[in-house]
This record gives structure tokens, C-alpha cells and sequence, in this order.
């Protein structure tokens, strides 16, 4: 680096550090969270099948009436070689490639949706590709990562409404952070999942509407912070770990139950394997972070340093066995 790039470099530093405001605010939950959710779920590791049932409960965060709901779902994007993430990526991302065989993709398929009066939503939902189908050579149906659901009646301001869902998703090919490899499942972004309800001057918004984009191969996911109580069905030979706090765990014959809650958070991620090796420990912040770290992380932040304390956290860190030895790196 010469001269000239290190001084730029340099101030570019200082300009950033001149940017931070004296004292950052601390994030403060939405109460009651804009949405709920509660699963149940049950894997089938010989077809890498999930077959889930979802209760959700939103809330409108606007103050208009809203007359539909806009769901995510992820897995289509690997449903076939036509979606917009198969065409964006071409079938790689940071140099892995996806499986090219039909066994090797993955979907989602939304069996029903019901209010809690019991009316059929399923009937009137369609897809959608919010941002177009800029591709040639294909049909914009290709792309079905958005699901538009039609509502009976608007949800009034500031309403809500709760839904049941029946759901079964087919995990591909280990790809895109989710997947299966033998008996390995990482499931992500695997349930149906609603996107963000913008009202009219968030993000510079004229009219409030939905924020909910197709699978893209270059974009990040976008959801409201809320509340998540899953169940979990696995053969009992299975070890699994999963977002949030594991609240119970019971084993039924050949079977075993687990259930997860998770506060304040934007997704809900799990993952099964019979051959994990399972390493618990406390993390101890006095012994743990080493001297002067949280005295300067204070300094740098504008905040007391007692405002930044960290309590105990008990980990739980699954481990393939042929990793066993990098546990203490890990």
C-alpha cells in the first residue's frame, strides 16, 4: 500500500469514527411482536420430507386495512433450473453448484390455509414475481418463491388475524445453506414465511405495502422480528439443535420430541444428524473475554461499560465426528 492509499486510509477511519453518535440507543422489542409463530413439524430422513403444520398470528402494524398476505417461500427457489435464483446463479454460489438431477431439488408445497372461522384461503392464492421475470425463453410461473393470499375481509388497522397452514417441504441437495447430505439435515428457510408489511413512510414509503421479493441469488432475507414456538418430530436415533432455547425433549417409542421458543428473532433454522457429537459448556464472561476488551468495546461505543455486561450462556455445540478435534476452535 503506498503512501497516498495508507493516509486515505487513514482518514477514511477517522471520518467513520467522527460519524458514531455519542451513545448508540439499545434496541427496544416490538411488543406484542408482529408475528407469531407455531410449528410442528416432523422429519422424514428417508425422503428428506418435512411435513409441518403452522399456526401464525399477525398483527397489522399500519394504519390502513390490508386485503392480502404475501408469503416466502424459500425452497421453491431450488424447485427447478427455471427460477429466478437458478438463473441469477446459474446453479452456483461461492463455488459450490447445486445437483442437477430432479432428486437433487427441493420445494415447498402449501397444502391448505384456513382462518380460525375455518374459510379456505388455499383456493384463491396464487403466485406472484413481485420484481418481474427478466429472463427469455421462459414463463414468469417458473419463478414461484412469492405466494399472494387473497383475505376474505381486510385485516383492519392495527388488527390481526391468525391462519392455519399445512405445509410439506422437500429439502435438496445440501446447497445455499440448506439441505440434506446422507443422513445430514440443515434446514433453513424451510416453512412458509411472510413478508414485511411496510406502512405508508417506512423506508421513505409513499403507501404502505408489502415488502416481499423473490428468491434472488444476491439478496438477503427480510422479515419482522417475532415470536417462535416449534416442535420438532425426529427419529429418536437423531440428535438436533435449533434456534432458541430447547424448552423439552421426550422420547416417544421410536421417536423423539423436542420443542424450541425463540423471542425476538427473524427466522427459526434447525438441523438433525444421528452422528452428531454433542459438547456442553457454560460460557463465563469474567474468565471468558479477555481483560480490557469490554472497557474499550465501551469507550468505542459511547455506552457504560456496565450497560454492556454479558451474563453466563450455557452452549450446546454439535460437532460431526471428524471434527472432533477442532472442538476448542469451534
Amino acid at each position: 500500500m503506498n503512501l497516498f492509499a495508507r493516509a486515505a486510509r487513514r482518514l477514511a477511519l477517522l471520518l467513520a469514527a467522527a460519524a458514531l453518535p455519542e451513545a448508540l440507543p439499545a434496541a427496544t422489542p416490538v411488543s406484542p411482536p408482529v408475528v407469531e409463530y407455531t410449528i410442528q413439524a416432523t422429519l422424514d430422513p428417508k425422503t428428506h420430507t418435512v411435513e409441518g403444520q403452522e399456526r401464525l398470528l399477525w398483527r397489522n402494524p399500519s394504519g390502513e386495512a390490508v386485503g392480502e398476505l404475501r408469503f416466502h417461500l424459500y425452497l421453491n427457489a431450488f424447485k427447478n433450473n427455471r427460477s429466478i435464483f437458478a438463473r441469477e446463479s446459474g446453479g452456483q454460489l461461492r463455488g459450490d453448484r447445486a445437483g442437477t438431477k430432479p432428486e437433487d431439488w427441493g420445494w415447498i408445497d402449501v397444502l391448505s390455509i384456513r382462518t380460525s372461522s375455518g374459510s379456505d384461503l388455499k383456493s384463491s392464492a396464487r403466485f406472484i414475481q413481485p420484481d418481474g421475470y427478466p429472463f427469455p425463453g421462459g414463463t414468469p410461473q417458473a419463478d414461484q418463491t412469492v405466494l399472494s393470499v387473497p383475505l376474505p375481509s381486510p385485516v383492519p388497522p392495527h388488527g390481526e388475524i391468525a391462519l392455519s397452514i399445512s405445509f410439506r417441504s422437500k429439502l435438496p441437495r445440501i446447497f445455499a445453506r440448506t439441505g440434506y447430505v446422507r443422513d445430514f439435515h440443515l434446514v433453513g428457510q424451510w416453512f412458509p414465511k411472510l413478508g414485511v408489511y411496510e406502512p405508508a413512510g417506512m423506508r421513505d414509503r409513499a403507501t404502505g405495502g408489502w415488502n416481499c421479493h423473490s428468491s434472488h441469488a444476491n439478496s438477503e432475507f427480510y422479515a419482522d422480528f417475532g415470536h417462535y414456538d416449534v416442535t420438532l418430530t425426529l427419529p429418536s436415533s437423531y440428535v438436533a439443535g435449533a434456534t432458541g432455547e430447547r424448552v423439552s425433549e421426550e422420547k416417544q417409542g421410536d421417536r423423539v420430541i423436542s420443542r424450541y421458543v425463540a423471542e425476538d428473532v427473524h427466522d427459526f433454522a434447525w438441523t438433525a444428524d444421528p452422528r452428531f457429537l454433542v459438547h456442553e459448556f457454560r460460557f463465563d464472561p469474567p474468565g471468558d473475554i479477555p481483560r480490557g476488551w469490554s472497557t474499550l468495546a465501551a469507550s468505542q461505543l459511547g455506552l457504560p461499560e456496565t450497560e454492556l455486561a454479558l451474563k453466563p450462556v450455557s452452549v450446546r455445540l454439535l460437532l460431526e465426528p471428524e471434527h472432533a478435534s477442532a472442538r476448542e476452535r469451534y
